[in-house]
């Protein structure tokens, strides 16, 4: 999850530049254009021997959890992206991001995985470094734009879950699949209602494309760690992509945060890195009280 934090970051940075490039794209161009090279990425690797499997079986079994991790997905993206015109990156990013406490909340229920204690510490200690790390402005009454957000988040921590129940069974290009499909046929639902706007510099055809291969990676990244991992543990650990994220535009934008953002990224690395070994150690320490006789059967 750390891995597709990173490859998140980077994949945002080149969507941003193609806005710094061309001021009249719209976000959901961009999105628009990664869903479809997620699309031909993962056909192209399914389409190879030893890669995943053939075309055809990225349908995988079909079951219901695949068509709403693909559905909820597409929600999750375009209510972000709508929110963040509406209320701005922070704001949007911070609300977006209580997805991980719809995770730990659901997934005893959905998923039969209980939370720890510690776990639910990390996850609530990750929302404030995120507040340090934001500092999103309440004083708006923007209503509109910030229920987006929550959508947006609820959607997302929707969908993650119905990665875990979903790749238990499916290949994780089966699972990567549904989304781009989903993702890209919303899309175009939506161009239809809504103009469709071509990007008018050349450049940013280059970074459109880069954006859709890294958001592609970090696709299977995310599916793989949500099957191997509990998903409150995973959805904790992608906290880390705001971090990444203030890295990106400090060494890049030349957007340097203040000493408050600092403290709240060294949070949100202790919170969001630290749950997935806290969740590790108790683990290994319940495996040392399971009885030999209850290891032998």
């Amino acid at each position: 999850m750390v891995a597709a934090s990173a490859l998140f970051a980077a994949m945002g940075a080149f969507m941003f530049q193609v806005k710094l490039w061309d001021g009249d794209a719209s976000p959901l161009t961009a999105s628009f254009f990664r869903s479809l090279v997620n699309l031909i990425f993962v056909i192209v690797l399914a389409s190879r021997k030893g890669v995943g499997q053939g075309i055809l079986d990225l349908f995988g079994d079909m079951r219901s959890s695949l068509w709403a991790r693909g559905f909820f997905g597409s929600l999750s993206l375009m209510g972000l992206v709508g929110s963040t015109y509406m209320i701005g990156l922070g704001e949007a990013s911070f609300l977006h991001s209580f997805n991980a406490v719809w995770v730990a909340a659901w997934s005893p229920l959905v998923l039969r995985q209980p939370n720890s204690r510690a776990g639910w510490a990390a996850i609530f200690l990750g929302l404030i470094g995120l507040y340090l790390l934001y500092q999103p402005d309440f004083s708006g009454a923007d209503f509109w734009g910030r229920s987006l957000a929550l959508a947006s988040g609820a959607f997302a921590g929707t969908a993650y879950m119905m990665i875990s129940r979903a790749g238990r069974s499916n290949h994780p290009l089966s699972v990567v699949f549904y989304l781009c499909f989903v993702s890209t046929a919303a899309h175009l639902v939506w161009f239809y209602v809504d103009r469709f706007h071509w990007p008018a510099d050349t450049r940013s055809w280059v970074m459109l494309l880069s954006a859709g291969i890294f958001g592609s990676i970090a696709q299977i990244h995310l599916t793989k760690a949500y099957q191997l991992a509990p998903a409150a543990v995973v959805s904790a650990a992608s906290y880390v992509t705001p971090v990444f994220n203030l890295a990106l535009s400090a060494f890049i934008f030349a957007n340097v945060p203040n000493t408050r953002g600092l403290v709240g990224a060294a949070v949100v690395l202790i919170a969001g890195v630290g749950l997935p070994f806290l969740r590790a150690k108790e683990t290994a320490a319940d495996s040392k009280n399971i009885p030999m006789e209850a290891t032998e059967k």
